[in-house]
C-alpha cells in the first residue's frame, strides 16, 4: 500500500494546486471541476475523491462531492458515507439538505459534503445543459469546490458538465488508453483553451493512497 501511496498522492497534491492556480479564487463564488476519462474504469472516482478530500484537509471553505456516474457509482465507498440518490434528487428539484451527506470528519475536517447517486436518470438529467447550470450555478454558491465525478467522454455521450463547469481534469490509464483514444476524447470534448486543467496518469490497477484504501 506504501507503493499505492506514493504513485497518485503526489500527484493529487500537484493537480490541488495546478487548479487553484488556473482558476483564481472569485468572491462570492465557488469553482466547479468535472473528473472526467476517455473510457470508462480509468480511475476517475479515486481521483475525484482524493482531489475532494485534499482540497477539504487545506481549509479555505466547504468541498462538494458528486458522483454523477450512473453505471458504476463508487464515491460513497471511497468517501465512507452511505449510498444514496442525492445528485439524482437534487437535479429533480429536492433540496439540498435532503440529498447532501457529510463525509466523516477524520479526514476531512468537516469541511466535505457528498452527493451520491448511481441512477439511470442521472445520465437523462445531464443532457440537459439548462439543468446543469442551475445545479452548478446553486452549488457554486454554497461550496468553495464543487468536485464532480463525471462519466468517460468519449464519442457518443451527451453531457452537459463539460461545458458548463469551470474546468475540466482528464484520468488516463497509462498502461491501457492508447494515444489516439486520449487526443479524441480531447477532440470531442471541444474545450476552450484553457479549461482543460490538467491530465492525470493512472496506472492499470489504480493505486489508491492509503487513506482512501482503508474506505473500500
Amino acid at each position: 500500500m506504501a507503493r499505492m501511496q506514493r504513485s497518485l498522492l503526489p500527484a493529487i497534491r500537484d493537480l490541488c494546486v495546478q487548479i487553484a492556480s488556473a482558476l483564481p479564487e472569485i468572491p462570492g463564488r465557488g469553482r466547479t471541476i468535472l473528473i472526467t476519462s476517455a473510457l470508462d474504469g480509468e480511475g476517475k472516482s479515486v481521483v475525484a475523491a482524493g482531489l475532494a478530500t485534499q482540497l477539504a484537509g487545506l481549509g479555505g471553505g466547504r468541498i462538494l462531492l458528486v458522483d454523477a456516474q450512473s453505471r458504476r457509482p463508487m464515491v460513497h465507498d471511497l468517501i465512507g458515507v452511505e449510498p444514496n440518490c442525492g445528485f439524482t434528487r437534487r437535479l429533480a428539484g429536492e433540496p439540498w439538505e435532503a440529498c447532501v451527506v457529510p463525509a466523516p470528519t477524520a479526514i476531512t475536517r468537516g469541511q466535505l459534503d457528498c452527493l451520491s447517486g448511481g441512477d439511470s436518470k442521472v445520465a437523462t438529467a445531464l443532457a440537459n445543459r439548462d439543468l446543469v447550470r442551475d445545479f452548478l450555478g446553486e452549488a457554486a454558491i454554497r461550496y468553495a469546490w464543487t468536485i464532480i465525478d463525471g462519466g468517460a467522454c468519449g464519442r457518443g455521450r451527451l453531457d452537459a458538465l463539460p461545458f458548463a463547469v469551470d474546468g475540466v481534469v482528464l484520468v488516463v490509464d497509462s498502461l491501457r488508453t492508447k494515444r489516439e483514444i486520449v487526443q479524441d476524447a480531447i477532440d470531442h470534448l471541444g474545450l476552450a483553451p484553457g479549461r482543460l486543467l490538467g491530465v492525470v496518469l493512472n496506472q492499470q490497477d489504480f493505486p489508491i493512497p492509503d487513506f482512501l484504501y482503508r474506505r473500500l
